[in-house]
């Protein structure tokens, strides 16, 4: 495994630059430190991220189904990645230009907050802005842990889900604490069992308290009555917690799931019978019963019970 020849820290799968002379390596922040400089030969960049990889992993013993978290290249809908860990749901924490050829504002048909079905895959969008300070968001990003935490629990029920943002270091790691605290832990721990998995950044922990202190404290807040706030997010949103469980169809179709549901529902309707299929229907119930009592109807006997007379 390759380490930086600078700070001896590993360089898998992370940006840094080589030497095509030498064995030397550094990494990219050393680099910009101009330490990479001193070297005498000219150094070229890898960019090991631009093919995307997998931050983090939870095997959910529930569902006994995997929740993952990446950067947005690993969430593309022609992404490999996809494929080969098995995922069919993935939560999009993004903010996305809806005019732009952007992938995600093509996957997502320019809506926000939208959910829909693109190449067999069922993407939901939070549309969320990378800021540290919540205050500075719109109405639109209200309740986004709760319907965060309900949709990866409906799909981890389906198969594996993938979270992601741009980069997979701010935005997807908080959606994901919230997920594991409405599993019953404390935020604190929550943090610490996410870092112990987490390979996204160095460092995580420290730069995530230093940067989202006051998410951290959102969540903390969150935690004190969420599942009032789930059960009351469900209530006010059925149908689209019915896209959540049952997928939905793609844009542009015409027939929702909804009316789907409604047409599989529709039983035919009876012809009406006119006066001449009335008299129709009583000649063939006189031929009936002819054919099973060609003598006339059953004479019905009476039969006498005589009282006995007492000894």
């Amino acid at each position: 495994m390759a380490e930086c020849s600078e700070c001896s820290d590993s360089i898998h799968d992370s940006d840094h630059f080589e030497c095509p002379k030498c064995s030397y390596f550094v990494c990219e922040s050393c680099f910009l430190d101009s330490e990479g400089s001193k070297h005498p030969h000219q150094l070229h960049k890898k960019n090991m991220t631009s093919k995307g990889k997998m931050f983090y992993e939870h095997h959910d013993e529930e569902t006994t189904h995997s929740l993952f978290l990446s950067s947005s290249l690993v969430a593309e809908p022609t992404s490999s990645k996809l494929k080969s860990h098995n995922i069919k749901s993935i939560l999009s924490v993004i903010d996305f230009d809806t005019n732009s050829t952007d992938t995600f504002s093509q996957v997502f048909n320019g809506k926000k907050n939208h959910i829909t079905t693109h190449s067999d895959l069922l993407y939901y969008n939070i549309n969320i802005p990378d800021v540290s300070n919540p205050k500075l968001l719109d109405e639109s990003t209200s309740n986004l842990f709760s319907r965060a935490t309900i949709f990866i629990d409906q799909r981890l029920m389906k198969g594996n889900v993938l979270v992601h943002c741009l980069q997979g270091r701010r935005r997807s790691p908080m959606v994901v604490l919230a997920w594991l605290i409405s599993r019953g832990l404390t935020v604190e721990k929550a943090i610490q069992e996410f870092s112990l998995k987490y390979q996204g950044e160095r460092n995580w922990v420290e730069n995530f308290r230093s940067t989202r202190g006051i998410w951290i404290k959102r969540l903390d807040h969150w935690k004190k009555n969420y599942k009032k706030k789930l059960v009351k997010w469900r209530e006010a949103n059925k149908d689209l917690l019915k896209m959540m469980i049952n997928g939905c169809p793609k844009d542009g179709e015409k027939v929702k799931e909804d009316e789907k549901e409604k047409l599989l529902d529709v039983k035919p309707n009876k012809k009406r019978k006119t006066t001449m299929d009335k008299e129709n229907d009583k000649d063939e119930d006189v031929n009936k019963s002819k054919k099973i009592c060609p003598n006339g109807p059953p004479k019905v006997v009476e039969r006498v019970i005589r009282r006995r007379k007492p000894f």
